[in-house]
């Protein structure tokens, strides 16, 4: 199963979808969805892949959420986050969201009421069950909502967003709990350091 990063950090198993195996499968979605018969249940199958991939939302979270917490205008989320056994909201930025993913979600989402929750499906095995056959139409199985939580984490780790920033993304509390996904970019991105290394003894050409 090369498209899961599973390492252990702390004694604690973290099993994430490799982020462009998550972009790629959005991608293919899109086109699998057309011509579909059953398009509206596979366009939510969509939304919900991108939405919990590129919010970082637990599954209760994404049940919580109305369609007036989110602003695609201002390309803001008012997050219902666990603290304490009790939901509060707390708002987190979605600048880093692609173009084509937001007018995805805006097409989506047209015609709902404001009060009416995001997704139409409402138990967690529900959000469960559209994430797992998502990723199995295109045989990636054994995928599950929490993964896609830890690939964006992972994603942004990777690309140098600083600590503090993702842990008020991922709405932890503890800052411990965030720095384990620096540890799994940073060893996720040593195969490709050693090719590089390999690259700059073996073709000097590559030194400016």
């Amino acid at each position: 199963m090369d498209y899961l990063i599973v390492t252990k950090v702390g004694g604690r198993v973290i099993r994430a979808v490799r982020p462009k195996i998550v972009l790629e499968v959005l991608n293919r979605l899109d086109k699998y969805i057309e011509g579909r018969r059953k398009r509206q249940s596979w366009e939510e199958r969509r939304f919900i892949v991108g939405f919990l991939f590129w919010t970082g939302l637990r599954a209760s979270e994404l049940l919580k959420v109305r369609r007036r917490d989110l602003d695609i205008a201002s390309r803001l989320l008012h997050a219902p986050t666990l603290k304490q056994r009790s939901f509060v909201k707390i708002t987190i930025s979605l600048r880093h969201v692609p173009n084509d993913e937001i007018r995805f979600w805006e097409r989506f989402l047209a015609g709902k009421d404001l009060d009416s929750p995001i997704v139409d499906i409402r138990t967690r095995f529900g959000v469960w069950r559209a994430v797992h056959d998502a990723f199995k139409v295109f045989g990636y199985e054994r995928v599950y909502p929490h993964m896609l939580r830890h690939s964006i984490a992972i994603l942004l780790a990777t690309l140098g967003v600083p600590l503090n920033v993702l842990q008020r993304f991922l709405r932890h509390t503890d800052p411990k709990n965030t720095s384990i996904y620096y540890s799994i970019s940073a060893r996720d991105m040593e195969p490709y350091l050693e090719r590089v290394k390999h690259r700059l003894l073996t073709e000097e050409s590559l030194i400016l």
